[in-house]
């Protein structure tokens, strides 16, 4: 068993996993564990996820709702893989969904990392993150893998309750209806109204933190660069058609 960190900015998760998921032999499982989903993050992996599961790998996402951090948009576009997904939530508050894992299973070996990343484009790429990367040569290392998984199987495999729903278009739709997921639209605007409040000290004289050049992200594919230009297009004609709907009454 080998044990790493793996620290962000310094080297990007979102690489990581990139190399991992193309990467051969082809593997048995794979399960990401996130408490927030970013649509655009989550496209960025979409294509060789649904390559591997074509070719019969047994995937699994097990993902949080809690405080806006995933939207109705993610929800839909993962239940259009028809993959494997858990949605966990404690009803009650002070009980936030927060764990990051991901996990990668093939004959000769399996990693697990566990960490601070959640799948968005701050968790994989800009954010000031560490995780433990944890190496396990199969068969040698079995043991200690079959613990791991053990006492992380709350989280790699929740069984089906209270707190823990199989995604569905009924759940999805039954958590737009009350309020509990917000749109992409909605959620892009609470991370947006996050930073414009980590701003404000600009505005408070002398700044006492400085900053620090970081790597940008791998460039977007073009379609689905596309696609997020189209979408946030009709957003905003939905909108003012709204706006204008609104101040004619």
């Amino acid at each position: 068993m080998q044990v790493e960190y793996i620290i962000q900015p310094d080297k990007q998760l979102g690489r990581v996993l990139t190399f991992l998921l193309e990467s051969g032999p082809l593997p048995l499982r794979i399960v990401f564990v996130s408490a927030f989903v970013s649509v655009q993050t989550l496209m960025r992996v979409k294509q060789q996820i649904l390559d591997l599961k074509e070719a019969g790998v047994d995937i699994r996402f097990v993902l949080g709702i809690d405080l806006g951090g995933t939207s109705c948009e993610v929800l839909s576009e993962v239940l259009s893989w028809e993959i494997d997904c858990r949605i966990v939530k404690h009803r009650l508050p002070g009980h936030t969904f927060h764990p990051k894992l991901y996990l990668f299973e093939r004959e000769n070996e399996a990693v697990i990392i566990v960490g601070s990343n959640n799948i968005t484009e701050g968790g994989f790429f800009g954010n000031y993150e560490g995780v433990a990367y944890i190496k396990y040569d199969l068969p040698g290392d079995a043991e200690d893998y079959a613990n791991a998984r053990s006492t992380l199987r709350r989280f790699l495999d929740p069984d089906d309750g209270p707190i823990v729903k199989p995604l569905t278009e009924k759940l999805i739709q039954e958590l737009a209806d009350r309020g509990d997921v917000p749109t992409e639209e909605g959620a892009r605007k609470s991370r947006a109204a996050l930073r414009k409040g980590q701003l404000t000290g600009r505005d408070k004289g002398k700044p006492i933190f400085g900053t620090e050049n970081l790597d940008p992200p791998p460039p977007l594919p073009a379609d689905l660069l596309e696609r997020l230009i189209k979408n946030v297009r009709k957003q905003r004609s939905v909108a003012r058609k709204v706006s204008a709907s609104g101040s004619s009454i």
